[in-house]
């Protein structure tokens, strides 16, 4: 009977990933990450006029691709119902890791696999807590936050540990095909591997049925705790990646180098459309809302908004995409 009902969830699960955007509560909010994608490039068009130019689509995409890398593996953690606040503290800390082994180990290019491995590994230990030790993942990735804030400056002592090594930095700071930047390719190459994993892996199928209906997926013999740490482990690792990516970047590796990830994936992932309390939407939908949130950052700074201003524009962004996309028959009673 339990092989039966593992057929019938893996069925399910295929139904509910291929009709994603079908199961968004409302057409309303289908379409409003695309209107709002369009009502910003019409308005910022009309603002300013660097803002349609090839150069500036280089920008964006520099800007965009980083942030994308972070809020693919972070998706499927609000995916499955749970939530992520590690991974901008994951990339800082990976970046300051990555920057000390090029300089003193010579790692080169090698330095973004053990970059991603590092993240991974991070989150392996999350995904041990929330799921075997039951302990909310608010509440270990909040505690993780701090963790890792604390060993970064512990490592560099408050300051930056700049890399200089053009062999590692060229991978992510160079061009390709005429003027292309090299993180284009970076942020395409993660987001075939999720998609990938999304539509045609037991993985993605089980992801949608965690975080639809986890009671059910346990009663019907799905591993949901296993589930849960791969979940953790692949956002560990994408934010681990973002961490390299940013130092070699950047130049340097250093305190607060990730810092506004976590709140500008957890924008991009839910204005796309997944929603916090699971089951809803996807790295597909990611991929608008990253573009969303860029393109949104880009024209503020064309048209010369300050930096406090974007805080509060973001935030703002924030709570009207958590309040679009929750699916509110799920929660009966709000705290």
């Amino acid at each position: 009977m339990q092989i039966t009902l593992k057929r019938y969830t893996e069925m399910l699960g295929r139904i509910i990933s291929s009709a994603a955007w079908a199961r968004t509560t409302s057409l309303a909010q289908q379409l409003l990450p695309v209107l709002l994608l369009l009502v910003i490039v019409v308005y910022f068009a009309l603002m300013s006029d660097h803002f349609l130019t090839v150069m500036n689509g280089y920008n964006i995409v520099r800007q965009g691709s980083i942030l994308l890398i972070v809020s693919l593996g972070a998706t499927y953690v609000i995916l499955i119902g749970g939530i992520d606040l590690s991974v901008g503290s994951i990339a800082t800390l990976t970046g300051i890791i990555v920057a000390f082994m090029v300089n003193d180990y010579g790692f080169g290019p090698w330095a973004f696999v053990f970059g991603a491995g590092v993240g991974a590994f991070i989150g392996l230990f999350t995904g041990i807590l929330v799921a075997y030790m039951k302990i909310p993942s608010f509440l270990v990735t909040l505690g993780m936050l701090s963790m890792l804030v604390g060993i970064g400056n512990f490592m560099t002592k408050g300051s930056d540990e700049r890399v200089i090594d053009k062999s590692f930095r060229s991978v992510v700071t160079g061009t390709t095909v005429g003027e292309i930047p090299n993180l284009l390719w970076w942020a395409l190459g993660v987001s075939a591997i999720t998609l990938f994993i999304q539509k045609f892996t037991k993985f993605g199928r089980y992801a949608y049925v965690i975080g639809g209906a986890e009671l059910v997926a346990r009663t019907a013999g799905v591993p949901v705790s296993r589930f849960k740490v791969y979940v953790f482990v692949i956002s560990g690792l994408t934010a681990g990646l973002a961490g390299a990516i940013l130092t070699a970047r950047v130049g340097a590796g250093g305190p607060g180098l990730g810092e506004a990830l976590m709140l500008q994936s957890i924008t991009a992932i839910t204005i796309g459309g997944t929603a916090l309390t699971g089951g809803v939407g996807g790295v597909h939908r990611t991929m608008l809302g990253v573009l969303l949130v860029t393109l949104l950052t880009n024209g503020l700074v064309l048209t010369r908004v300050d930096s406090f201003s974007r805080q509060i524009i973001t935030g703002a962004l924030l709570i009207v995409a958590v309040a679009l996309s929750l699916d509110r028959k799920r929660l009966p009673v709000v705290k």
